[in-house]
C-alpha cells in the first residue's frame, strides 16, 4: 500500500494534486482544499472536498477500497462527459503522504452515504490486506452528493505547511503555484472547475484565509508567440505573432515534420526580460490577481514562477514538465552556446497538448514524475524544438532589424578605419594653433600605428580564414564519412581474403590462385583511388596555409566544389544546371571561394533531401562583369524567410533554420566572411519554393 501510495508520490503537493484530479473525475464544478491548525498547534487537518456525483456503496467496496483497479481506464469518460484523469487506480492512496489517518465520507446522487476510517499505521502491523481493520459505515441521508477526504497529522506536517519566509508560507505558496499551473490555460471555458485554498488558524488567532486559485496572468500578454498544431501525419499549421512594438505582427507558417507522437497542439509565448521590456508588458495591462498593476520586480517574480513549457493531457499538466527548474527541453544548456539567439527556460511560457497514451505512445511514469523517455517522447522533443527554432529565428530577425535601424551593427573592417579619427585630431591641432611640423609628426605617428594594426589584422585574418576552411570541412563531415565508408569497409573485409589467396598461391602456385589475388588487388587499387580522390577534393579546405591570392578560373572552382558532393548528388537524384563561361577569371584566395560554394551547396543538399521536392534542382549561373563576375545559386530546397533576408541575420553566426542539433549556424557566416575578404558580396534573394543567393564583385567607387 505504501509502495503505490506515499512511496510513489514525490511530495505532499503532488499528493494533493492527485486528489484534486479525482475531484475533477467526480464531475465536481469546484474543489475546496482546507488546512486547519489545532489550537495547540501540534496537529493539522487537511480536507479535500468536492461537490461531484459521489460514490455508491458498491463503488466504495469494489473500486475505492481495491488497489489498482482499471475502471477509469475502461470507462474513459465521466457521466458528464469529462475525460478521466485517473487511470492506474492508485492516485487516491497519495493521501497517505499528507496524514497519519484518513476519514473518507462520500454521498451519491441517491443520498447513500459511505464513511471509511483508515489508520495508516495498521498497514505496518500485518502482512496481508485482509488482516487490516478498516471501519466502514453506510447510511441514508438528505445531503447533497460529493466526497470529502480528511487527513490528520502531527507536528511534522504542521511545521511543513507553516514554514515561512519573507514571501509567506513556503510550501503553501508552492502548492498554490502548482495548482495554478495544473490546469491548462487553453482548457475549455465551459468546463468549469474552480480550486479554492482555505487556511485556518495559521496565524494562531482562529483566522481564516480563503485563496481562490487562478491561472497566471501572462497567458493573454506576451512579446512573441507561436501557436498551432501538428497532425499525426506530420502536417504543421502555425501562426507567429510579434507584439513587441505594440502593434501586432502576424505570419502563417506551414511545417512538415516526421511525427511519431500523435496529434500535438503547441502554444509558446516568449518574454524579453530587460527592464524596458517588462515595463512595456505592464503598460499593456499586466496586473496581479487583484487587478493591481505590477512593478518590474513583481513582474520578474511572476514570470519566473510561471515560466517553462508544460505538457498537458486532457486539460491537466503532467508534472514536472513545465516546472521552472525542470528544463526538460535543455533550453538553458543550448542558450549558453548563443544567448542572443536561443530562448532560455525563464523567458518562455508554453502549453503542449498531447493525446491519450494509446493514440500518442506518450506514457506517464507510475511515480507521476513525467513521461517515459521512449521513441514517442524523443519525437515530441524534436518537433517542439523545430517550432521553437522558427520562433527564435523570427525574434532574432526582428531584434536585429531594430538594431540595424539604430545603426548598432558594425563590421570587422571598421576596426581599422582611422579616417574620422585622423580628421578630428587634425582639426584639434589646427584650432589650438599647433605648429605644422608638430602636427605632421602627430599624424605620422597615427599613420604608423595604423600600418602596424593593418599588419596584425592581416595575420589574424590569415588564421581566421584557415579556421573557417577547417570549420567548413567539419560541416561536411557527413559527406566525408559517406564516401569514405565504402572503401574502408572494403579494406576491412578483404584483408583476410588477401591473406588467404596469398597463402594459397604460396603453397600451390596456379593460374587460378594468381587471378583471384590479382582481382582483389585490382579492387584495392580502385578503392585506394576513391579515398585519394576524396582527400584531394577536400584538400583546399584543410590546408594549413592558404597561400597567396591568384587568378582563378571560376568554372574550375565551381566544378572542384561540386566534386566534393558528387556521390550525394547521384544518391538524391539532384539535377545540376551549370551555366558559366569557361574564360571568367577572378583574383582571389582559392580556399575562400571553395568555402563559399561548399557551404551554399551543403545547405542546398540538406533542404532538398529534407523537403524532397518534386523537382530537385541546383542551378548555378555566372555572368562576367567589368571588374569580376556575378554568380547566382538557386535551388528547390527551402525558401528563405523574408525577415531573415531584410535583417541580414541569415549571415549571423549561430543563426540556423535547421532543427537543433543538426545545424551549427556557421555555414553562411563563414561564406559571408570569406566573400568579404575577397572583395565579394554574398546576398540572399527572396525566392519562392527554394533558396537564391547572389555572389558578386563589389562595385568600385572612384573618389
Amino acid at each position: 500500500m505504501f509502495t503505490i501510495g506515499k512511496d510513489l508520490i514525490k511530495d505532499p503537493q503532488a499528493a494533493i494534486i492527485e486528489l484534486v484530479k479525482n475531484a475533477y473525475d467526480a464531475d465536481s464544478s469546484s474543489v475546496d482544499i482546507s488546512f486547519e491548525i489545532s489550537e495547540n498547534r501540534d496537529k493539522i487537518s487537511i480536507k479535500i472536498k468536492d461537490f461531484g456525483h459521489g460514490m455508491s456503496k458498491e463503488d466504495v467496496l469494489k473500486k475505492w477500497l481495491v488497489p489498482s483497479t482499471n475502471n477509469k481506464e475502461k470507462q474513459k469518460l465521466t457521466p458528464n462527459g469529462r475525460i478521466m484523469q485517473g487511470k492506474k487506480g492508485v492516485g487516491r492512496y497519495a493521501v497517505s503522504l499528507i496524514g497519519d489517518d484518513l476519514l473518507m465520507e462520500t454521498v451519491d446522487k441517491n443520498g447513500h452515504k459511505s464513511q471509511i476510517y483508515i489508520n495508516w499505521d495498521e498497514f505496518n502491523k500485518y502482512e496481508y490486506l485482509d488482516e487490516v481493520n478498516i471501519l466502514v459505515d453506510f447510511s441514508k441521508v438528505s445531503e447533497h452528493s460529493g466526497t470529502e477526504l480528511i487527513a490528520t497529522a502531527g507536528i511534522e506536517q504542521v511545521q511543513y505547511w507553516t514554514k515561512k519566509n519573507t514571501d509567506g508560507w513556503i510550501n503553501i505558496n508552492e502548492l498554490k503555484k502548482e495548482l495554478k499551473k495544473m490546469l491548462s490555460p487553453n482548457k475549455d471555458p465551459e468546463d468549469i472547475f474552480e480550486i479554492n485554498l482555505i487556511l485556518k488558524n495559521f496565524e494562531g488567532n482562529n483566522d481564516e484565509l480563503q485563496i481562490p486559485v487562478k491561472p497566471f496572468p501572462f497567458f493573454d500578454i506576451y512579446d512573441y508567440r507561436i501557436s498551432g498544431s501538428f497532425t499525426k501525419d506530420g502536417n504543421g499549421t502555425f501562426k507567429y505573432q510579434n507584439y513587441k512594438s505594440g502593434k501586432l505582427i502576424e505570419e502563417n507558417i506551414i511545417l512538415n515534420e516526421y511525427v511519431k507522437c500523435g496529434n500535438v497542439e503547441i502554444d509558446i509565448k516568449v518574454y524579453d526580460r530587460e527592464t524596458d521590456s517588462l515595463r512595456n508588458l505592464i503598460g499593456r495591462g499586466l496586473t496581479n490577481e487583484n487587478g493591481a498593476y505590477l512593478n518590474v520586480q513583481e513582474t520578474k517574480n511572476i514570470l519566473t514562477a510561471a515560466s517553462g513549457i508544460g505538457v498537458y493531457r486532457n486539460g491537466f499538466r503532467i508534472r514536472p514538465l513545465g516546472d521552472p527548474g525542470f528544463d526538460w527541453l535543455h533550453l538553458d544548456t543550448q542558450r549558453v552556446q548563443d544567448p542572443s539567439f536561443i530562448i532560455g527556460n525563464n523567458q518562455v511560457i508554453g502549453v503542449i497538448n498531447i493525446e491519450s497514451e494509446d493514440k500518442s505512445g506518450l506514457e506517464e511514469k507510475s511515480a507521476r514524475d513525467g513521461l517515459k523517455e521512449n521513441e514517442a517522447y524523443e519525437n515530441l522533443v524534436d518537433i517542439i524544438n523545430v517550432v521553437l527554432n522558427v520562433l527564435e529565428r523570427k525574434r532574432y530577425d526582428y531584434k536585429r532589424s531594430i538594431d540595424k535601424k539604430k545603426n548598432k551593427i558594425t563590421k570587422t573592417e571598421s576596426l581599422l578605419d582611422y579616417t574620422n579619427t585622423e580628421k578630428e585630431i587634425e582639426q584639434v591641432l589646427i584650432n589650438d594653433n599647433i605648429p605644422k611640423e608638430t602636427a605632421k609628426k602627430v599624424l605620422n605617428v597615427i599613420s604608423k600605428t595604423k600600418q602596424e594594426k593593418e599588419q596584425e589584422y592581416n595575420i589574424i585574418s590569415e588564421h581566421i580564414a584557415r579556421y573557417e576552411g577547417q570549420a567548413t570541412l567539419g560541416k561536411i563531415m557527413d559527406i566525408v564519412l559517406h564516401e569514405a565508408r565504402k572503401p574502408l569497409n572494403f579494406f576491412s573485409n578483404q584483408i583476410k581474403n588477401t591473406e588467404y589467396w596469398a597463402n594459397e598461391l604460396k603453397e600451390n602456385y596456379s593460374e587460378e590462385n594468381l587471378n583471384n589475388l590479382l582481382d582483389i588487388l585490382s579492387d584495392y587499387k580502385l578503392n585506394t583511388k576513391l579515398l585519394a580522390d576524396l582527400f584531394r577534393r577536400l584538400d583546399p579546405l584543410s590546408s594549413k596555409n592558404r597561400g597567396a591570392k591568384k587568378e582563378l578560373n571560376i568554372n574550375k572552382i565551381i566544378k572542384q566544389s561540386l566534386n566534393i558532393f558528387q556521390n550525394k548528388f547521384q544518391d538524391l537524384n539532384i539535377e545540376l544546371i551549370i551555366n558559366c563561361n569557361p574564360d571568367i577569371v577572378y583574383f582571389a584566395w582559392e580556399q575562400d571561394l571553395i568555402v563559399i560554394l561548399t557551404n551554399l551547396l551543403e545547405n542546398s543538399i540538406y533542404w532538398i533531401e529534407k523537403n524532397n521536392p518534386s523537382k530537385k534542382i541546383i542551378n548555378i549561373s555566372v555572368q562576367k562583369k567589368d571588374h569580376g563576375f556575378k554568380m547566382e545559386i538557386i535551388d528547390t530546397g527551402e525558401e528563405i524567410p523574408e525577415s531573415a533576408i531584410e535583417s541580414g541575420s541569415i549571415f549571423e553566426p549561430g543563426y540556423t533554420s535547421k532543427p537543433k542539433g543538426t545545424g551549427s549556424g556557421l555555414g553562411l557566416a563563414l561564406a559571408g566572411e570569406a566573400a568579404s575578404r575577397n572583395n565579394l558580396v554574398l546576398k540572399a534573394i527572396s525566392h519562392k519554393n527554394g533558396a537564391h543567393f547572389d555572389l558578386e564583385t563589389k562595385e568600385i567607387i572612384n573618389d
